[in-house]
This record gives C-alpha cells, sequence and structure tokens, in this order.
C-alpha cells in the first residue's frame, strides 16, 4: 500500500469502503492531495457509485467544483449551524450578485428581504441577494441606478458570495422539493 501513489491509495481506499455494499458511505475531502487527473478519475469512480441504486454518500469537500461535479443536494455549515439544505442547483441559482451603477456616491440600501450583502465600490453597489425576484427588483430600482448587472455564478462564486461578511442574517435554505421562493419566505435562523 505504501508504495503506491497517492491517487491508486485513494481508489484502493475507496475500492475497499464500497465493498461491503454500504447504504451509507461518508467521506471527508477525498482528493485532498491529488493532482487533476487522478482526481477527475477518482470522481469518476464516485459518480459510477453514486448512481447505484439505494446508494447514499457524504462528501465533505474544500473543493467546491468537485462538489458540484458530484452532489445533487448540498448541506452548508456556518458558525456550526446548517444553513443550507437544498439541491445544488437550486442554491447556485437562487444566490444572485448583482452590480449597480450610480452616478454619483450610492444611496444607502434599504433592508431588502434575500439581501445577504451589499458592498460600494467605487461608484457601484454590489449586492447579492437569495431569490432575485419582481419585489426586490422593484426595491433595488428604487434606488435608481443608471445600470443593473444580474451576474451569473458557479456553484463556488455563489458560496462565497453566500458566507462571506455576515454582516445580515442569512435566508436558509431548508428545503424538501420546493422552489426557489420557499427559500426567502422561511426568513433568517
Amino acid at each position: 500500500y505504501r508504495r503506491l501513489s497517492r491517487g491508486q491509495q485513494a481508489q484502493v481506499s475507496l475500492a475497499l469502503a464500497v465493498g461491503p455494499d454500504p447504504e451509507l458511505l461518508v467521506l471527508d475531502d477525498p482528493t485532498l492531495g491529488l493532482d487533476t487527473v487522478v482526481r477527475r478519475d477518482f470522481l469518476e469512480s464516485l459518480i459510477q457509485i453514486i448512481q447505484r441504486e439505494g446508494r447514499t454518500i457524504l462528501f465533505s469537500s474544500h473543493i467546491l467544483g468537485d462538489v458540484e461535479r458530484v452532489a445533487d443536494r448540498i448541506g452548508i455549515m456556518i458558525g456550526g449551524v446548517l444553513r443550507v439544505d437544498c439541491r445544488t442547483e437550486v442554491f447556485r441559482e437562487s444566490v444572485q450578485k448583482l452590480i449597480l451603477e450610480f452616478k454619483g456616491i450610492p444611496p444607502e440600501t434599504p433592508a431588502i428581504p434575500g439581501l445577504v450583502s451589499c458592498r460600494q465600490v467605487g461608484t457601484n453597489l454590489e449586492v447579492v441577494m437569495v431569490g432575485y425576484d419582481d419585489a426586490q427588483r422593484t426595491a433595488v430600482e428604487s434606488l435608481q441606478p443608471r445600470s443593473i448587472e444580474v451576474l451569473d455564478m458557479n456553484l463556488e462564486d455563489a458560496f462565497i458570495e453566500y458566507t462571506r461578511g455576515q454582516r445580515r442574517p442569512l435566508p436558509v435554505f431548508m428545503m424538501e422539493n420546493q422552489d426557489a421562493q420557499s427559500t426567502r419566505d422561511q426568513g433568517a435562523a
């Protein structure tokens, strides 16, 4: 075992863990320290295992590209509290960053439901919202910006924006077969 490369060790460890055919497999940062090619091969093996009927894998990782590739649900803990538990794409699509451009100094941002953060960058406001909808759009437009740009984000960007600089209570994502609208309705815990 010691003569194997890290990637080979990871593959052997996965095979040994899966051998007894467990219903639940817990993996803590299994791709840590693996090079890109070996990490990709490991994830492909993991995807094949996940696709088997009745298989659940709890996959903990700080490499969010891996999580996005493998996970159909995510959970995010902040300060020891589970703040997110939903389908991966629901979280990614619900967290949006808006760039509001103003002629001069931006105005104070009012309390808007689903507002995660707001920071001034020159004459712009960078606003992160959860579940950006018509009511939020109206509130943002009431600030009278010259332009509003809504940015698409991948899972890593959404995670960073959602967890960065918690100046406000964070909206909670606890959903089971619900749409993104319900995240905002649950409020902060």
